[in-house]
């Protein structure tokens, strides 16, 4: 029933061939043959069964065939390439003897087709009822309708709205969002002004946004919209001008934008809610551009640097930092930029000129250009307090260190003064020997005084890293600087260093705790050593002490190197030294400085390069109550003309000796012996007038031992004499204290014996003692 393409396209072609041959044509009354020939599309007469009776020149030409070629043959087989055309109306047109006209797709041609069939009441020869067969191309036309409907599809589908007005605001065209967004129908829609759309607080400015639009082709502008219900919305329209139908239009895109004003509303309100935390943080804050431009602040760096916003604003990192360069803080911003982050300290300046200590939280952001967010954080407190703890730590360190040192000086003590008590008074009873050939007098005074050296040494060691709490006690400074000296004199012999002592009469004493006084003192006196040898390997050592007020005052000075201004600033300072690696840590004068603090007093270094140092220490001076003095008691030196009984109890056997010669001498009666159960043995068989007994023994304790005395036998309770080679034990002072019992500290000489125990026995003469009865 259809040409192929090429029939159809040379339509032209065919008109130009020869003529149809009508002569085959026998129908009565049928005057059509010529005036279809005429015509620009197919025309054919067929009958029921799809015969060809008739076609027009312009199918011919079409088909490149000839009339007789034409006529007779089967439409579907000739013009479809087919058996059977699906599309094809004639069925229907037969059962409804009405005309049929069909759209359809030939796929044999690959265009669109319009057949159309109508009855012409006519029959053939054989009665076979005749009908008209019109075929147009609409290929084009279909083509074009199919463009349109689906730009129309697309525009419905839009998610904006879509409007095509006169330049006044008559509505011509709007999509499907348009009507349904705003709950019109098409037809309403399309009857309105524009201008109804917009709520009366928006209508004010239609007539300039349409100027604008007009004049200008092109305009975005946000204004409001009104539902059908009178809800109003906002909406973002993007206008210009157009030519529809040779006549001017407006085009608008009119987009919802509610959901991006919350959106923008809500944001604002965090950028404001970030704001507002931002400026009230307790920590700086910053944005700086890559070059270290500050571009925003925010109040609390403000009172960190002292700078306004505006100075700040004008102003680089580099111009706030206290010590880093230029190029360091660029180095550093390029490693935040190439890591995305960094957490650092550092120190910046204020605008007074003090130096604070300040954390840093630094993050790159790739927007825009680049620029960094920084948190800074103001952590000079906890600087002091990382060093005040550091200081503490440092300080229970080396107390630890030091108690370790007591109790490895007590072990010694007791064990050098169990037999320096035995050299001591050997030697001192030798030099009592009339018969002692002179030579050997002289020998056994060098022992004698030798050991006497000794023993000033252990007692100084003892004084110096005693186990004991630190305890304040009226002090005479004098004396603790000379005790400090005498452990240092051997090294400021040998090393050439003269020492001068410049100490004022009459010094008020202070309250302070001895020992810890001597460390200062002690590194004091090492320091300057170590300048002085650093000068010329020799120098002099001045101690001076005063009365200045209220207080009293020591000097240290020392014809050293001195000390630079700079490094004057960080002396105190922990692990600050300037001593080669090795030589010191660093902690020795800020202990010093914490020990002078924490009995009140100040101490302070003035200094020049290459005219030596002086170190002051004051410190408050001791008020002692009215009738009260710290002088030594008036000792009576009486001796006792009892002849008593005694019982010398020491695991040293030449302790033992030593102290039953001694007695033995003044006419007295001793036995001895050297442990516990011994000497509970004696007591029970035996009365004694004084019991001499050692605190520190193997197995039973002379503490232990004398509890047991106490219990059984409650009269001697008040009948003995202590003794102790290791008095800087700290339970063994605690013991003493508790008990009113005299004690003699190892190693003691002749005197000192004879005075506790002359003391004793006058008590006891009071009374009638136990061994007289």
């Amino acid at each position: 029933m259809t040409p192929d393409s090429s029939g159809y396209n040379s339509l032209e072609k065919a008109q130009n061939t020869g003529g149809s041959d009508y002569s085959h044509i026998n129908v009565e009354g049928l005057d059509i043959g010529r005036s279809l020939d005429a015509l620009p599309f197919y025309v054919m007469l067929i009958d029921a069964n799809h015969r060809i009776l008739f076609a027009n020149n312009t199918m011919c030409r079409a088909l490149k065939l000839d009339a007789k070629d034409v006529i007779g043959r089967y439409c579907p087989q000739l013009v479809h390439g087919v058996d059977h055309f699906k599309y094809c109306p004639l069925q229907q047109a037969i059962a409804t003897e009405k005309g049929v006209e069909i759209e359809a797709f030939d796929a044999f041609h690959n265009r669109w087709l319009k057949p159309a069939i109508y009855p012409t009441g006519q029959f053939t020869d054989e009665g076979e009822p005749i009908f008209l067969h019109l075929t147009y191309d609409i290929d084009d036309q279909k083509k074009v309708s199919q463009e349109l409907e689906l730009k129309a599809r697309l525009l419905d589908a839009a998610t904006d709205s879509i409007f095509l007005t006169t330049p006044d605001g008559q509505i011509i065209y709007a999509n499907e969002n348009a009507f349904k967004t705003r709950g019109y129908t098409l037809t309403e829609l399309i009857s309105l002004n524009i201008k109804a759309l917009r709520p009366p607080n928006a209508l004010t400015t239609w007539e300039e946004n349409r100027r604008k639009t007009v004049n200008s082709n092109e305009v975005i502008y946000e204004t409001s919209h009104q539902r059908k219900n009178n809800a109003v919305f906002p909406v973002e329209v993007h206008a210009q001008t157009i030519r529809h139908d040779n006549q001017k239009m407006v085009l608008s895109v009119v987009r919802d934008i509610t959901r991006r004003k919350i959106a923008e509303c809500a944001l604002k309100n965090i950028e404001e809610r970030h704001r507002t935390i931002l400026m009230t943080a307790l920590d700086g804050f910053w944005m700086t551009d890559l070059d270290g431009r500050l571009l925003e602040v925010n109040d609390t760096y403000c009172r960190m640097s002292g700078y306004s916003m505006e100075e700040l604003e004008s102003m680089k990192v580099s111009d706030l930092e206290a010590h880093e360069t230029i190029d360091e803080t660029k180095k550093r911003i390029q490693h935040i930029r190439e890591y995305g982050d960094a957490r650092f300290e550092t120190q910046h300046r204020r605008k007074d000129g003090n130096i604070y200590d300040v954390e840093i939280s630094a993050q790159y952001r790739p927007v825009d250009d680049g620029y960094l967010v920084v948190f800074i954080r103001d952590i000079t407190d906890q600087k002091l307090k990382e060093a005040e703890n550091r200081r503490l730590r440092e300080k229970s360190e080396l107390s630890g260190r030091l108690a370790a040192i007591g109790e490895m000086a007590a072990g010694i003590a007791h064990e050098i003064n169990n037999p320096l008590t035995s050299v001591i008074g050997f030697a001192e009873l030798l030099l009592l020997e009339e018969n002692l050939p002179e030579n050997a007098a002289a020998e056994v005074k060098v022992i004698y005084e030798g050991s006497q050296r000794v023993k000033d040494i252990v007692a100084r060691l003892l004084t110096f890293a005693r186990q004991s709490s630190p305890e304040k006690i009226h002090t005479d400074l004098a004396e603790v600087i000379d005790n400090t000296i005498g452990l240092r004199s051997y090294v400021l012999k040998t090393s050439n260093i003269q020492v001068v002592k410049r100490y004022a009469p009459d010094l008020p004493r202070v309250k302070a705790d001895p020992g810890q006084l001597q460390q200062v003192f002690l590194n004091l006196i090492v320091n300057a050593e170590y300048a002085m040898k650093q000068a010329r390997n020799q120098g002099t050592l001045t101690l001076t002490t005063e009365q200045y007020g209220d207080n009293v005052r020591v000097l240290v000075t020392d014809d050293g190197t001195g000390i630079d201004e700079q490094i004057q600033q960080s002396i105190f300072q922990p692990f600050f030294t300037t001593k080669d690696t090795g030589e010191g840590t660093g902690l020795g004068l800020s202990l010093s400085f914490g020990i002078i603090q924490e009995h009140g007093g100040s101490i302070r270094v003035e200094s020049q390069r290459g005219h030596g140092t002086t170190f002051v220490i004051e410190l408050p001076a001791a008020h002692h109550p009215a009738g009260q003095l710290a002088t030594a008691p008036v000792v009576e030196n009486r001796r006792s003309e009892n002849k008593a009984r005694f019982l010398v109890i020491d695991d040293e056997p030449f302790v033992r000796a030593l102290i039953q010669r001694l007695l033995v001498q003044n006419g007295h009666v001793v036995e001895e012996c050297d442990e516990a159960s011994r000497a509970l043995d004696l007591l029970e068989r035996n009365n004694y007038d004084v019991v001499l007994l050692d605190i520190r023994m193997p197995g039973t304790s002379g503490m232990e031992l004398y509890d047991a005395i106490c219990a059984r036998w409650p009269w001697l309770a008040g009948c003995v004499i202590f003794i102790t080679g290791d008095s800087s034990d700290v339970v063994i002072r605690d013991y003493l204290k508790t008990i009113s019992i005299p004690v003699i500290s190892k190693p003691f000489n002749r005197r000192t014996l004879e005075a506790a125990v002359d003391s004793l026995l006058l008590k006891l003469d009071k009374g009638k003692s136990p061994a007289a009865g």
